[in-house]
């Protein structure tokens, strides 16, 4: 193992074995990172990790991985250009969220097998509460949000007490996830044709029988061992992914830098228990959709007032709109929506910091490193930092601005101006 490798994985908690049970979509876009890393910084070449030739991506997690598992799922969705991440004029956002439990359509769940051989009955179904955010009622802004012009993708939601934890959308892509006496499902959705998923999905995997679902469609079944199963079907114009796993362990008491969610396999899971959620997967109107989405989750009539509350305490540079911050997505998990907002207004300093250095104004580099310090500290990366290592990257930069060099990693890694252009997605000018 090289030194980089080494340092890498000290960085990054999470084993082989886990990272093959990430989203296949999630590894594309991790590898993608660390080939554009490895091309800028020369990092040392990486060993196969024995399955099927992969590179060894969790001794890669902790270079921009500080950044692709920063956020709840895989990806903290900020890559984009202008100077702020996820594109747009001064940056994009994402929505404000409606709580409650799943609906359901009985008083007693069934029985499910597959879990261990065994036969277990689920508790008694719950269903969500009567009282939905604004908006988000038959007639609300939300809901006319979500059946304009563009195509929609299908809302899907598991009876039985199986809850809605995380949903979040980027662009027409989005992913949510499902969980349950600790066990965790992952739904992920794309604009795109089932051929070219398939493809990509079969190669490693072993192909059981199709499911027919709910609504009419027949899932393609994949599994890749380790309890590790996903199916895929086309709905319009989109196609769905749905996957198992299981809750993560909680963080370390004192938790590292570095210490991203990590997606693990659910073992106990059998392919026929697995078939069996699949079945009673059930596509919901919108307004029961929004009424199951959990507190984090930020629905679009929420997002201004919650882009204004993430942004009160930080300072912003000459000029900045935040605009383009307050619309967008229909919903977006909270986490996601603090890295964009808080990486837009970053990657603006960030830019005015280096055109400061380039030009010899040590005035204007002093007044850039003390915003991005303040920055660093905003009470919402405060929160997020409970929950990933988004706010870690942030602190990083900050202190790298206030030094000589403006190296990252205690002097060295990549200039801030740099890494912010791989890591946060920011165009420089």
């Amino acid at each position: 193992m090289t030194t980089d490798e080494a340092r890498l994985r000290a960085l990054a908690p999470i084993s082989d074995e886990e990272v093959a049970a990430l989203a296949l979509d999630g590894e594309r876009e991790l590898a993608s990172a660390i080939a554009a890393r490895r091309r800028r910084r020369a990092l040392a070449p990486l060993r196969g990790d024995g399955h099927g030739g992969r590179p060894r991506l969790a001794a890669l997690v902790a270079s921009t991985a500080l950044i692709a598992l920063a956020g709840v799922g895989l990806a903290v969705g900020i890559a984009g250009s202008g100077s702020s991440p996820a594109g747009g004029p001064a940056g994009a956002g994402g929505p404000a969220g409606a709580g409650g439990p799943v609906a359901t359509d009985g008083a007693t769940g069934p029985a499910v097998t597959g879990v261990d051989g065994a036969s277990d009955q689920l508790p008694p179904a719950t269903t969500p509460s009567a009282t939905s955010p604004a908006g988000t009622g038959p007639n609300g802004a939300v809901e006319q949000a979500g059946r304009g012009a563009k195509a929609q993708p299908p809302r899907y939601l598991l009876p039985h007490g199986w809850r809605v934890t995380r949903a979040d959308e980027h662009g027409r892509d989005g992913e949510m996830t499902f969980e349950r006496d600790g066990a965790k499902l992952e739904l992920h959705w794309r604009a795109g044709s089932l051929d070219a998923s398939l493809d990509s999905r079969a190669r490693d995997a072993e192909r059981l029988p199709d499911v027919a679902l709910d609504s009419g469609r027949r899932a393609a079944v994949l599994s890749q061992g380790r309890g590790f199963h996903t199916a895929l079907w086309q709905a319009g114009d989109f196609t769905f992914e749905f996957q198992v796993g299981a809750t993560a362990p909680p963080p370390p008491s004192r938790p590292s830098r570095a210490h991203p969610p990590q997606f693990l396999p659910a073992a106990r899971l059998t392919a026929g228990g697995f078939a069996d959620l699949l079945r009673s997967l059930r596509q919901a109107t919108l307004s029961d959709w929004l009424a199951a989405l959990p507190a984090r989750a930020v629905v679009l009539d929420q997002r201004p007032a919650t882009v204004d509350e993430m942004l009160a305490d930080v300072p912003l540079p000459p000029g900045f709109d935040s605009t383009g911050l307050k619309d967008g997505e229909l919903v977006r998990d909270r986490y996601q929506l603090g890295a964009t907002v808080i990486g837009t207004v970053s990657c603006a300093w960030i830019d005015r910091w280096a055109a400061a250095r380039g030009a010899g104004d040590r005035a204007g580099v002093a007044a850039a490193a003390a915003a991005m310090a303040r920055v660093s500290d905003a009470a919402v990366l405060r929160e997020m930092a409970r929950e990933g290592a988004f706010p870690a990257v942030l602190e990083d930069f900050a202190a790298a601005m206030a030094t000589r060099d403006g190296r990252t990693h205690d002097g060295k890694g990549a200039r801030v101006d740099e890494a912010a252009q791989e890591g946060l997605g920011c165009s420089m000018r």
